[in-house]
């Protein structure tokens, strides 16, 4: 339903297209794009050079003026034009275009795949990990050159390190004290936590972010894979036998790596973490705790566990294996209080192995944790319920439910499939919902509203829940409500009410993708969109930002939010052709919004599919064969549009019209067959299916033919009503069906139309005539023979008896002179 790229929602500045400059000095002169960036939000631009596949050091080169870590509002950015940071076509290897190597820019770039996809803390962590010297990789690397550790901290998409591994070992005081990375090269049945303590005396816990999936898979194998050792990770037995502890007996990560006098005990497959806590008279709690949660080995190999002191377990509190399989595991800590039913903030202080992390919920940094057969958690026995459950009626929107519960849609957590913009199919949802949720409605109507959260699409999660801390920012607000119909845009109901659609969309972030029947529409209390009696809308700043005495009427329509074209398309139903047409000449710096043509024909029909339209310089009679002088011209931006999915409507391409199919799955994908089945040239076929105006108009699956001269079964199959049919089977020729109905071939053929080669298909259905079989034939041949034979006996007699009877005249007739 939704065009190209799906991204996420909030990330990307608002594009304006104008031809500008040149670049003087560094990389090569290019055209490139004049953009209005529209968001505040730092990582908006990471994720926008990403998006449009540009790479960092090539927009800061461009945009000498920016701080990227403080790109002010409405600023004016440029982007190359034809310049693909990444070649990602190809494959995993993704080749990185090469703009800046030696401390210089280079004037021929290339591609190459010498690119390091890593983030570091600092550029001397990453130059002792690969052994380089500073002054080596910076200058590799223009964005460390000119930003330093800032161009690493940004953690956007595409920063990259370019490691010249040629370059010579660096001998410095930094390498010196922490000994540089060591890449070897060990066999995969070797890869164990063991492994790296007996051979490297390394810690497993050094390796943070390193997938132990070989070791708890079980994978085996003699083949070598490089290994990384952490760079400078400390001695993980001292040499009084002392293991290094990374965790403290709360469970909680340590700063500094200590060692201990704990014992230390060898775990394998064959054990389990409650036996281990019985066998040594320890808590299981405590065990779980000071060992990071751990899995123990799913089939081979042995990892190290502290014992910690033994000591009860403390009352109220039990350790739990939650989930039994990756599909039911809990990954999130929102997805742990549904599944024991306890609020998260009552779980959190017991569990600090869901750390925090970012705005996406909960992660799991586990040393040893295996593919998803459960995980381990410390649960308060005491704890009081935390959610009720309901099970939503059959077709219930989210609008009943809301109004029936009194539970705004933002504080639901989703059980089973589905998703919050549909109907719900009460046989695969379940709700949940928090006990002390607020409230939807108060009793001046009023409805509570959720303030967007940072980095999201919009309130809350879709799969998380309603966190405390959220909701108290919550606050109750007059709100009208517009119920959704099939015919509705965004647009449309933003004209009905008066707001803007980026104000609509703020407080509705399911429209941001969805245009969702039934869905309950909430309208934001907000200061008019348009003027009423223009319909344009009301500019209520000047250029530079500040108020205006009394709002000015725009000269066009704007857009003013921070979806990607194609969503702005979907919002307005105005193709986005037409919409990057209007905008090719928009550079004077007027307006910092789209600008949205009024008066062209819908995109999308009342379910949200994009209408395949074909557009004309002037009204076509689909009725009337033109002549080529007179016919109608493709014109994409024109007014004067027909729905190619309605039949009759061609497209007509110089002065001659064509008619488009939809071939899937069918055996009009040959293009031989189709041309025999509608009666029209292949030639003609595939010289109309490299013209690009009408390669432009046609849908996947689809292709334009010319128009036919009869009708063809596969579409019509009505055309072979009351005949007898024939279907090809793979390996049959013309002959032998032929001789299946003991008919000559040319006979079939003639039916059928075929051309001089008598080609068939596989599938084809052929229609036989009712034609004299080869036996009827060769019987009435006989039957002929026959008749003739006895006719002409007869007369033989007749002749005989004639002149038989003439001999008593004084003739005689010597009958062995008679012919027969």
């Amino acid at each position: 339903m939704m065009r190209s790229l799906k991204i996420a929602l909030g990330l990307l500045c608002l594009i304006i297209v104008v031809q500008i400059g040149h670049a003087q000095d560094g990389p090569p002169s290019v055209e490139s794009y004049l953009v209005y960036y529209e968001d505040e939000n730092l990582k908006s631009l990471g994720h926008m050079l990403w998006v449009w596949n540009v790479c960092f050091e090539r927009f800061v080169f461009l945009n000498p003026d920016l701080e990227i870590d403080n790109i002010p509002y409405g600023a004016r950015v440029r982007l190359p034009k034809d310049e693909p940071c990444y070649l990602r076509d190809q494959g995993s290897s993704m080749p990185r275009i090469k703009y800046f190597e030696n401390g210089e820019w280079l004037t021929e770039p290339y591609y190459t795949g010498d690119v390091e996809y890593t983030y570091g803390k600092s550029i001397e962590e990453i130059a002792q990990r690969y052994d380089v010297c500073i002054e080596d990789l910076t200058a590799e690397n223009y964005g460390m050159l000119i930003y330093g550790d800032l161009y690493l901290q940004l953690r956007w998409p595409s920063v990259d390190v370019f490691v010249p591994h040629d370059a010579q070992p660096c001998d410095n005081s930094a390498s010196a004290e922490t000994p540089p990375v060591r890449t070897v090269e060990i066999k995969r049945s070797q890869f164990t936590p063991i492994y790296m303590i007996e051979e490297f005396n390394i810690c497993p816990e050094e390796f943070r972010g390193y997938l132990w999936s070989i070791y708890t898979q079980g994978t085996v194998g003699s083949d070598l894979f490089p290994l990384n050792l952490p760079v400078g990770a400390p001695p993980c037995y001292n040499e009084e036998g002392q293991r290094l502890a990374y965790f403290d007996e709360s469970g909680a990560r340590l700063d500094v790596p200590q060692y201990t006098d704990l014992p230390v005990y060898r775990a394998t497959h064959r054990d389990s973490l409650p036996e281990i806590a019985r066998a040594l008279g320890v808590c299981e709690i405590d065990l779980l705790l000071i060992n990071n949660f751990p899995d123990l080995p799913t089939v081979r190999g042995e990892i190290e566990l502290f014992i910690p002191s033994a000591r009860p377990c403390p009352d109220g509190l039990e350790a739990r294996r939650i989930g039994t399989t990756w599909q039911n595991t809990p990954t999130t800590m929102s997805e742990l209080a549904v599944a024991v039913d306890i609020c998260p903030e009552v779980l959190e202080p017991f569990n600090p192995h869901f750390v925090p992390q970012g705005s996406n919920g909960y992660t799991l940094p586990r040393t040893y944790s295996s593919s998803g057969d459960g995980v381990w958690a410390v649960v308060p026995t005491q704890a009081e319920s935390c959610f009720r459950e309901h099970d939503p009626g059959a077709a219930q929107t989210i609008y009943d439910i809301e109004r029936e519960l009194n539970i705004c849609y933002e504080a639901f957590i989703w059980s089973g499939r589905g998703e919050q913009d549909q109907l719900i199919r009460h046989d695969r949802q379940t709700l949940k919902i928090r006990h002390d949720t607020p409230p939807c409605y108060d009793q001046q109507g009023r409805r509570l509203y959720y303030p967007p959260k940072g980095g999201s699409t919009g309130p809350g999660e879709r799969h998380g829940f309603a966190d405390p801390a959220w909701a108290l920012e919550a606050e109750y607000v007059y709100m009208q409500l517009h119920i959704f119909a099939p015919s509705d845009s965004v647009y449309t109901v933003s004209r009905q009410y008066n707001v803007c659609v980026h104000e609509i969309l703020k407080v509705n972030p399911v429209l941001i993708d969805a245009r969702p029947p039934g869905y309950a529409t909430f309208i934001p209390n907000t200061r008019p969109c348009y003027d009423e009696m223009t319909g344009l809308p009301l500019i209520y700043e000047d250029d530079e930002g500040s108020p205006l005495p009394e709002p000015r009427i725009g000269e066009h329509l704007i857009y003013y939010g921070t979806q990607p074209l194609g969503y702005v398309s979907y919002y307005y139903n105005v193709c986005e052709n037409r919409i990057r047409e209007a905008n090719v000449n928009k550079g004077n710096g007027l307006y910092l919004g789209w600008i949205i043509p009024t008066d062209r024909p819908p995109c999308y029909d009342e379910l949200g599919v994009p209408i395949n339209t074909v557009c004309y310089d002037r009204p076509v009679d689909m009725r009337v064969d033109y002549r080529p002088e007179d016919a109608p011209v493709i014109d994409p931006d024109g007014t004067d549009c027909y729905d190619l999915g309605q039949p009759g409507v061609v497209v007509w391409y110089d002065g001659r019209p064509y008619s488009i199919i939809d071939y899937y799955a069918t055996l009009l994908e040959s293009r031989a067959f189709t041309a025999w089945c509608y009666g029209v040239s292949q030639n003609e076929i595939d010289a109309i299916n490299e013209v690009p105006e009408v390669l432009a108009l046609l849908t996947l699956n689809s292709r334009a033919i010319p128009r036919p001269t009869r009708e063809c079964y596969i579409t019509r199959p009505e055309v072979h009503a009351g005949k007898q049919l024939h279907r090809v089977e793979a390996g049959e020729t013309l002959a032998s069906i032929a001789a299946q109905y003991d008919i000559p071939y040319w006979i079939v053929a003639q039916a059928n139309g075929l051309d001089a080669m008598n080609s068939i298909w596989s599938r084809q259905e052929l229609v036989i005539p009712f034609w004299p079989t080869w036996r009827e034939v060769k019987l009435a041949a006989v039957g002929v023979v026959a008749c003739a034979a006895i006719v002409v006996l007869g007369l033989n007699r007749m002749r005989r008896r004639k002149r038989h009877s003439s001999g008593s005249d004084g003739y005689r007739v010597n009958s062995s002179n008679l012919s027969t």
